[in-house]
Order: C-alpha cells, then structure tokens, then sequence
C-alpha cells in the first residue's frame, strides 16, 4: 500500500490506481487501500469511482479521509445535500 501512496504523491494517478486497486482485490478490507483508489480516481477525473470507492472505505474502516473525501467530492459536483448527510453520518454514534 506504501506504493499506492508514494506513487500518488509522486503525481503517478494511473500507477497509484492500479496498485491500489490491485490492495483492494487482495484485501477488501483494508481501508487505506480504499481511501487511495479513491484519492487516485477523483485525480484521473472519475469521479463516480472515487465516490464508490470513498464510500467503500467507510464501511471498511470508517474513517475521516474517507468522509473528508465524500465531502470534497459532493462540492467539486454541486452536490451539497450529499456534504450535509455526510456530516450528520459522521456525527452520529456508531453501535458496537
């Protein structure tokens, strides 16, 4: 996952994706394989991916890049209902 990351820093989206992509098939679970999918597919302009693969990552691993990029998302389409449902989502408690 260490090279989905660098290679994303790097400005290396289709590389990233695919390595990325390639964490996800290995290990659907892993949230942070999830967070750079999305990350690498909101850069490379698929928009609908990315907010899938967010999406998946909050349900891997419910965390706030996943929900910080759902947000960034839903503005960069004019989305502002999905931002708001997104906070309430996150300020809600989550049952054990």
């Amino acid at each position: 996952m260490v090279l989905a990351a660098q290679l994303n820093v790097a400005g290396r989206m289709t590389e990233s994706h695919a390595a990325a992509k390639r964490a996800t098939e290995l290990d659907p679970s892993f949230g942070e394989a999830w967070i750079w999918l999305a990350y690498a597919s909101y850069y490379l302009g698929h928009f609908d991916d990315a907010r899938r693969e967010f999406s998946a990552g909050t349900q891997v691993s419910p965390c706030t890049d996943c929900y910080q990029g759902l947000g960034v998302l839903a503005r960069q389409l004019g989305r502002a209902d999905d931002v708001e449902a997104g906070r309430n989502r996150r300020a809600q408690p989550r049952s054990q």
